[in-house]
């Protein structure tokens, strides 16, 4: 009897199990999407930006030939200290300069 009795339990478990599934399958494509979408109805309250099209010209040319301007040299700023969880009791400092490469 014990074996009908927990055959029995178990199987009304599986099935009430299959009523606690969330409805939420495929959200996150619906959010993919909600997110990539243009709002239609966007406020108006601003204006469009405006720009220098001589400017924006010249640096399109920029980077479609490879020209961009690089940034100025930059160095970050010294690290030290007193050797503390190296063991070796000496200190370490480093400095590198250059910026950023293409």
């Amino acid at each position: 009897m014990r074996p009908v009795a927990f055959a029995t339990l178990a199987l009304c478990a599986f099935v009430l199990s299959a009523c606690e599934t969330p409805n939420d399958f495929g959200a996150a494509v619906q959010s993919n999407i909600a997110a990539q979408t243009v709002n239609p109805n966007a406020p108006m309250s601003k204006p469009p930006q405006r720009m220098n099209g001589e400017r924006a010209a010249l640096g399109q040319k920029r980077y479609t030939t490879d020209t961009v301007k690089q940034p100025e040299n930059m160095e970050t700023s010294d690290v030290g200290g007193s050797g503390g969880n190296s063991g070796s009791g000496s200190g370490s400092s480093s400095s590198t300069s250059g910026g950023t490469s293409p």
